[in-house]
């Protein structure tokens, strides 16, 4: 991620979607958790009328999320959420055929040692695996902290920060090929959307690694440091 070939990728790949999505739109606020969520709708109540509010702050989160504002600004943040991850997915599609040589071939390289040491195991399982190192390590780090990567100039809020890690949150799910459970317990109704997404995104991966062998794209053999 260091050489000017990734980072053009990575810029090409997510500076449309966080200018679109993150910074023109300083507003936006992605907060899964609907106790935030309640607290914030107390504390804009309160600045704009001028007055306490009359609705407790010290509640279970079940409750929270039962008061009518704090539910649907939950539903909207959970659909912020799912647009801007499809978003993603889209851009990984189109420019697929811009990922750079190098890191589609270590993907076809680990999948290849996987599968020699793991014969029995699912592919599709192997791929998932594979698949999941490549978000894990190029590119989410890209995307959590695009202007520490090149992706975008300008210094991002505590806020586009935060915005950006919820649709990290959810990717990383999706690259993980696994539902939101207990843990995460307010994502989980966005299911639908990340199995879908999961076998989106498998499809992916199965591209990523379908490359040719370095020796042909690159021209060479064994002969060439002899001649």
């Amino acid at each position: 991620t260091r050489s000017p070939r990734d980072r053009k990728y990575l810029r090409e790949l997510l500076r449309p979607l966080i200018h679109a999505n993150i910074i023109e739109d300083p507003a936006l606020d992605l907060e899964s958790d609907p106790m935030q969520i309640y607290r914030s709708a107390i504390n804009n109540e309160e600045l704009r009328t001028g007055h306490p509010s009359q609705r407790p702050l010290d509640i279970p989160r079940e409750v929270a999320i039962k008061d009518p504002e704090t539910r649907d600004m939950f539903i909207d943040h959970l659909r912020d959420l799912r647009e801007i991850s499809g978003q993603f997915l889209l851009a990984m599609e189109a420019l697929l055929h811009k990922m750079p040589y190098g890191i589609r071939f270590i993907c076809q390289q680990t999948f290849e040692a996987l599968y020699q040491h793991f014969p029995r195991e699912p592919q599709r399982n192997l791929l998932q695996i594979v698949g999941n190192w490549l978000w894990k390590f190029y590119l989410q780090p890209a995307l959590t902290a695009p202007e520490s990567m090149g992706v975008v100039e300008k210094q991002l809020t505590p806020l586009q920060k935060r915005n950006l890690g919820e649709v990290a949150k959810v990717l990383s799910q999706v690259a993980l090929g696994r539902l939101f459970g207990g843990e995460n317990i307010y994502l989980q109704p966005l299911n639908a959307y990340v199995g879908d997404a999961i076998e989106r995104i498998s499809i992916i991966f199965g591209n990523i690694i379908s490359v040719a062998d370095a020796e042909s794209t690159f021209d060479i053999d064994e002969f060439n440091d002899l001649y």
